[in-house]
C-alpha cells in the first residue's frame, strides 16, 4: 500500500483519485439511487394493483353468493385481464370455472382450468386447478382423462399437502371405471392421511372396507 509522508501528499493523492475516479463514482451513486426509487415504485404499483384487484374480488364472491351470475362473471373476467399477474387472477379462474361448472358448460370450465393451469406459476394454484379440472372431467363421464390428469402429477410428485385429496378424486375415478379394488385402496389411503367425512364413511361401507377413523 503507498504511504504518504506528509498531509500534503495525502490531499494530493485524494485529488488524483478524485480526478481520475469521479465519474464512475457518481454515476454508481446515480444507478444506485435510481434503482431503489425504482424497485419502490415497483412495490407501491403492486400493492396497489393488490388492493385494487381485492376489492373487485370481493365484489365478485358477494354477487356470487347472491347468485347474480352475469355480475360475477363480469367482475371475473376483468380481475383476470387487468390483474392476472396478481393471486386474485388466480382466484378469479377457479370461481369462474366454478360459475361455468354451475351453469352446466362443462367444455368452458375445462378451458378456464386448463388456461390456469398452463399460465401459473404456483404450485398450491395448479393443485387445486387440477383436482378441480379432474372433478369436471369425471361429471363429464370421461373418466379416463381424468385419471391420466392425475396419475401424471403422481408421476412429477411434489404435492404432499394435498395427497388426500388426490386419493379422493383417484377413488371416485376408479369407482367411475368399475375398478372397486383400486377405488378402496385409493379411498382408504385418503382416510390414512386423515380424511373424513360421512361421504368418505358411505364410500367405504359399500366397498366393504372402513378401516374407522383415521386417529382414535
Amino acid at each position: 500500500m503507498e504511504m504518504y509522508q506528509t498531509e500534503e501528499q495525502q490531499v494530493e493523492a485524494l485529488k488524483r483519485w478524485w480526478q481520475e475516479n469521479s465519474t464512475s463514482a457518481i454515476t454508481g451513486v446515480v444507478l444506485g439511487t435510481a434503482l431503489i426509487m425504482g424497485y419502490n415504485a415497483w412495490r407501491e404499483h403492486q400493492q396497489h394493483m393488490s388492493e385494487q384487484a381485492s376489492g373487485y374480488y370481493q365484489q365478485m364472491v358477494k354477487a356470487m353468493d347472491a347468485k347474480q351470475t352475469e355480475s360475477a362473471d363480469r367482475l371475473s373476467e376483468r380481475i383476470i385481464q387487468e390483474y392476472g399477474s396478481t393471486a386474485y387472477g388466480a382466484f378469479a379462474r377457479l370461481a369462474q370455472a366454478k360459475l361455468k361448472v354451475d351453469a352446466g358448460d362443462a367444455p368452458a370450465a375445462r378451458r378456464m382450468l386448463e388456461g390456469l393451469l398452463a399460465s401459473s406459476a404456483e404450485d398450491k394454484y395448479k393443485h387445486v386447478a387440477r383436482l378441480r379440472l379432474g372433478q369436471v372431467l369425471l361429471e363429464s363421464n370421461d373418466a379416463k382423462a381424468a385419471l391420466d390428469l392425475v396419475e401424471q402429477q403422481a408421476k412429477a410428485g411434489g404435492f404432499a399437502s394435498y395427497e388426500r385429496n388426490y386419493e379422493l378424486l383417484k377413488g371416485d375415478i376408479y369407482s367411475a371405471l368399475n375398478r372397486p379394488t383400486d377405488a378402496l385402496a385409493a379411498y382408504q389411503a385418503a382416510q390414512r392421511l386423515g380424511a373424513a367425512s360421512a361421504l368418505l364413511e358411505m364410500k367405504l361401507d359399500e366397498l366393504g372396507g372402513n378401516q374407522g377413523p383415521a386417529h382414535p
